[in-house]
């Protein structure tokens, strides 16, 4: 007597429909990933500057002396607008110049370096805080915005007492604002 087995698998519909369910799931999941990553590079540029400029903060205090942060250029002048890297050096003087006897303390690669920025006040080449940690007359703030993603923007807000926070949503919108109702924009 002759016995078939039954063999089992997948029929073609089977995999036909298999493969366009992934394809479908995998055409949803990616853009919401790319909107994720850019988040979290954004995140990322934001703390990366604010640290930079409370590390110069705390260097002020620490060396008992003016501190500035900027971009240099090649001559060490602050420059606007900022470049590929920011630079946290002290400044006897605190004339905004890395002098021959200023000592270079941090030279941070800018990540937002293609972003769009905006200072406020417009002349603003660098921040610098003195001796007890206050903002050495250059209160102000830094926006920027990413040149191809308009949800990607935040700004660094240093005070006059010399503190430095970062922008926030306080209202909810999905847009990130200096103060409340100060939006961020480039």
């Amino acid at each position: 007597m002759e016995s078939f087995t039954s063999k089992r698998g997948f029929t073609l519909i089977e995999l036909a429909l298999t493969l366009a369910i992934i394809a479908i799931s995998v055409s949803i999941v990616l853009p919401d990933m790319a909107g994720l990553v850019q988040k979290n590079r954004t995140q990322v540029a934001k703390q990366d500057t604010a640290s930079l400029l409370a590390f110069a903060r705390s260097s002020a205090i620490e060396h008992r002396m003016p501190v500035t942060a900027c971009s240099l250029d090649t001559t060490d002048v602050c420059q606007l607008p900022w470049g590929t890297s920011l630079s946290v050096f002290t400044d006897a003087n605190g004339n905004g110049t890395k002098d021959i006897n200023d000592v270079l303390l941090r030279n941070h690669l800018f990540k937002p370096a293609n972003w769009l920025h905006k200072y406020r006040p417009s002349n603003r080449r660098f921040f610098q805080w003195n001796s007890l940690g206050v903002s050495n007359g250059t209160a102000g703030s830094i926006e920027f915005c990413h040149p191809s993603n308009e949800a990607s923007r935040f700004a660094v807000i240093i005070s006059f007492s010399g503190r430095i926070r970062v922008s926030h949503d306080f209202d909810g919108d999905g847009v990130p604002e200096r103060n409340p109702g100060a939006a961020v924009g480039c």
